[in-house]
């Protein structure tokens, strides 16, 4: 991920604990630890206005992959409940995450935290006076609203998902199996530059696909069939995630997956900073509405991304998320007729000053 985006995510961290008041502050999430650092592993980060004290406390497992991930950002601390070794040429700190954690805030008065309850057995009334403030809303809208190095590095993991896409559908024909096409496009994501996978790719045909969470199974692709792929790559840190509904010599399902698209570009046309995250699902409901698929439509229309591939906000008919310049979120519009049929399309867009950017350039009507 770079440490110059490891030092500007902590410099926008240390201005929320000063708004709060804290002197210092605690990160125990394992979702704050791999948003900071790029890193995802189990983990304490713990910042000391004060003192300008900056550490990070791991297990011992996992102490020499964040030290050599971190690159001296972060003052690192391998933490263990056992002494492997009498003389350890590494900073080690015997005990629980709370011990060795309990060693730092001793002094400090209030502390600003991610979590609610209180994590390693701290609490309220027995932490020597200490006060705590959840900030956790805080680091979520800190988030949400990404920097330029971000929004590029899911830009790559987008173009790297694409590129795997692409050449997938190149590499399979009529014959193949679910399970053999899942093989295939995971190979074709790391050939690519896949850092990792954003999550299990989706590869489902015609009846499979009415499941939006399908799994593969041994059911072959034919002509006259739709198949439906949901992929994302990592790269870095970063997710990206993508469907698209392919058509194998299917016109007829031409209308379908053209209805589709025009959901999609009729959400799209309402993302905006400011605008309500339900107006933007209810949009594509409506569209679905005029073939009476709305009520097939069974997920929301999307999420956002980041350095995991469903955050904040949630884009839903029950949402009370507003959006911010700066969000990455997902429009997927979707249908799926029990044991009939599936299709989903899906872009991962930015939300700018001047509307929504789908950071995706992969046409969604693909038929073969």
């Amino acid at each position: 991920m770079g440490n110059k985006l490891v030092y500007k995510k902590i410099e926008r961290l240390i201005k929320t604990v000063e708004e709060s008041g804290a002197d210092s502050m605690i990160i125990s999430s394992r979702s704050n630890f791999l948003y900071i650092t790029g890193i995802d592993a189990s983990g304490t980060i713990y910042l000391n206005l004060m003192t300008g004290k900056r550490a990070a406390l791991v297990p011992i497992m996992e102490y020499w992959k964040v030290t050599q991930e971190l690159d001296g950002t972060l003052e690192t601390y391998a933490v263990s409940r056992f002494a492997f070794d009498d003389h350890p040429n590494y900073p080690l700190l015997l005990g629980s995450m709370g011990d060795a954690l309990a060693r730092f805030i001793d002094g400090d008065t209030k502390i600003a935290v991610d979590s609610d309850p209180l994590p390693f057995n701290l609490t309220k009334d027995s932490s020597n006076g200490i006060k705590f403030v959840n900030i956790s809303k805080e680091i979520t809208s800190i988030k949400r609203r990404k920097m330029t190095e971000e929004v590029e590095l899911i830009e790559k993991a987008s173009e790297i998902t694409e590129r795997g896409l692409s050449d997938f559908l190149n590499s399979i024909g009529v014959g193949a199996t679910e399970r053999l096409m899942y093989g295939e496009l995971i190979k074709k994501l790391y050939e690519n530059g896949a850092s990792g996978l954003a999550f299990d790719p989706i590869v489902a045909v015609e009846e499979n696909a009415s499941n939006p969470h399908a799994l593969p199974t041994a059911k072959k692709l034919t002509r006259g069939k739709a198949l439906v792929v949901d992929v994302g790559a990592k790269y870095g840190p970063y997710c990206s995630d993508m469907t698209r509904t392919v058509l194998l010599n299917a016109p007829s399902y031409r209308p379908l997956l053209e209805l589709l698209i025009n959901a999609y570009e009729s959400s799209l046309d309402l993302v905006r900073p400011g605008a309500i995250a339900r107006d933007i699902d209810m949009q594509a409901r409506k569209i679905l509405s005029w073939r009476g698929l709305e009520k097939y439509f069974i997920h929301s229309l999307g999420h956002g991304v980041g350095v995991e591939v469903h955050e904040a906000p949630s884009i839903s008919p029950l949402s009370e998320d507003v959006l911010y310049e700066g969000d990455v979120i997902t429009i997927e519009p979707g249908f799926y007729i029990p044991m009939k049929l599936g299709m989903r399309i899906e872009n991962t867009v930015l939300v700018t000053k001047n509307g929504g950017r789908p950071l995706n350039k992969l046409g969604m009507l693909i038929e073969m």
